[in-house]
Formats: structure tokens, C-alpha cells, sequence
């Protein structure tokens, strides 16, 4: 969920000192500013995100590998699933996905 909306803005002529931005539209992550030569701040941002991004679909395989039912669904289908699911009360279409696993899925038990 971290990467899923966020935005960077990357100042060749650095705005206060700021060369590059980095917000993750989140209220638990703030804003993340950097300094320096852009050109290598952009190439250590390059590593970081591939990291991130071997490291993801590594969880991703292990977890479709142990929880068999992930199976089920698409990648974009379990990112929406787990956005509904926070909520109080999920969406119909939501339960309606779920009714794969459990028939006639119409609520969530606590």
C-alpha cells in the first residue's frame, strides 16, 4: 500500500535546498525531502525502488505459495480487497469477491 499513490517531484534546479520530494499520501508516512546532486539521488532512488520491488514480489510468491486461496484473485483485485477490508463496512462488490472463498459471503464476523 505504501507505493500505491505516491508521487515524486525531482528538482534539477533544487527549490530551497530540496532537490527531491517524496510523498506517500499517507497519514502515518510524512513527506520525505533529499538534498544533493539529483543525479545521484535519482540513482539511488532507482536502486531503492528495485529493492523494494524484488523484495515485494518475494513476499508476493511466498504468501500465494502458503495461502492457496490467493490464488483466486488478481494482484489489483487483492489491493482493493485489503482498501475495502479496512474499512467498517466493505463494500458489496467486496463480498462478493470474498464469496469465492466463503459462499454467500453478505458480512465480516469480528
Amino acid at each position: 500500500m505504501l507505493f500505491q499513490t505516491w508521487t515524486a517531484n525531482v528538482y534539477c534546479c533544487p527549490r530551497n535546498g530540496v532537490s527531491i520530494c517524496i510523498n506517500f499520501h499517507l497519514e502515518l508516512v510524512s513527506q520525505l525531502t533529499e538534498s544533493g546532486d539529483v543525479n545521484q539521488l535519482m540513482e539511488a532512488l532507482c536502486r531503492q525502488m528495485e529493492y523494494f520491488l524484488d523484495d515485494w514480489k518475494e513476499l508476493v510468491s511466498r504468501n500465494y505459495r502458503e495461502q492457496f486461496y490467493l490464488n483466486f484473485y488478481m494482484a489489483e483485485q487483492l489491493i482493493h480487497l485489503s482498501t475495502e477490508l479496512r474499512k467498517q463496512s466493505p463494500s458489496k462488490a467486496a463480498l462478493i469477491m470474498l464469496s469465492l472463498i466463503k459462499g454467500n459471503c453478505t458480512q465480516l464476523t469480528s
